[in-house]
């Protein structure tokens, strides 16, 4: 949709349908905001199925807009990215991001080693080298 010259200015990620499946990720976030006893998902939050029923599950009370906002302000992005196995959009998202903005692939969220979304890894490989 975008001029020829502007092709990789932009992108299309697909995220999980739900922000809190990353809590799950980063669950000391989640248990000091809303004071609960809950531990990390072992497996790849991305394949939470409902993770704000879950979430729910645990603390009938959550609010997505209060709650919400004070977890995704303090959640742990490189923690959530630590696993290489795991989160494979939201890598492919950064990894994008720090190759359009000329930032070095770093271990930081394991954008070397960790897996890449097959639907849309290929717009890394779109972007210019810097």
């Amino acid at each position: 949709m975008l001029r020829p010259d502007q092709a990789r200015r932009a992108s299309v990620h697909f995220l999980v349908n739900m922000l809190e499946a990353y809590f799950f990720a980063d669950i000391k976030i989640v248990n000091r905001v809303l004071g609960t006893d809950l531990e990390e998902h072992e497996g790849d939050v991305e394949e939470i199925r409902h993770p704000k029923a879950e979430l729910k599950r645990h603390y009938p009370d959550y609010d997505e807009k209060k709650d919400g906002t004070r977890i995704v302000e303090g959640l742990d992005i490189p923690r959530v990215l630590s696993r290489e196995e795991t989160c494979a959009s939201l890598r492919t998202m950064f990894a994008w991001v720090c190759r359009a903005i000329g930032e070095p692939t770093s271990d930081l969220f394991q954008l070397r080693g960790g897996r890449y979304y097959e639907a849309t890894k290929s717009q890394i490989c779109n972007l210019p080298q810097t």
